[in-house]
């Protein structure tokens, strides 16, 4: 039976991934019109200028030792890179698409070849009701064939859900 969900899954995921290609295409000839670019960071304020301030030069020295101490900005400061943005929008039309765990995503976009830390980033980025996801699987496996409550609770957890979700799934499906 398991032999089965997985060949049945696994085709479903090859047809997802053709999808998500042909979805890319089209979403790449959107970006071209630079709507999706990161908006440009927000200016430093400026500080004070000397004949404005009421304190003394000398105080104002230590200024650029506290910026020799700011740590150099990372890539979250500067907004998500083209392999995060590109990964948060694959793991988002997976979840719209069918039902996925939140370590079945994670699993998916390892797959598809993104790195941890874009993977971990889209999966942190994405809107998301893991609770709703278990549910769509749950009827996804409903409509292919027959379960037990234990047993749906079972292929649940096994395919990344928590006890919690899996158990919520099947209450929701009447099981």
């Amino acid at each position: 039976m398991k032999f089965l969900l997985k060949v049945f899954f696994g085709t479903l995921a090859v047809i997802i991934t053709l999808l998500l290609l042909f979805v890319g295409c089209l979403a790449a000839t959107e970006d071209d019109t630079g709507e999706s670019s990161p908006a440009p960071p927000a200016p430093e304020q400026q500080e004070p200028l000397a004949e404005e301030s009421e304190d003394p030069p000398a105080e104002e020295e230590p200024a650029p030792e506290q910026k020799k101490e700011e740590p150099p900005a990372t890539s979250e400061d500067q907004g998500p890179t083209v392999s995060q943005e590109q990964a948060t929008l694959t793991a988002q039309d997976y979840v719209d698409f069918t039902g996925f765990s939140k370590v079945g995503l994670k699993e998916q976009l390892e797959y598809e070849g993104f790195g941890s830390k874009d993977i971990k980033y889209a999966v942190n980025h994405i809107v998301v009701d893991w609770k709703a996801e278990a549910v769509e699987s749950a009827e996804s496996y409903l409509d292919f064939t027959s379960f037990s409550r234990s047993g749906l609770i079972e292929q649940l957890i096994f395919d990344g859900f928590t006890q919690a979700q899996a158990e919520h799934a099947a209450n929701q499906v009447g099981l």
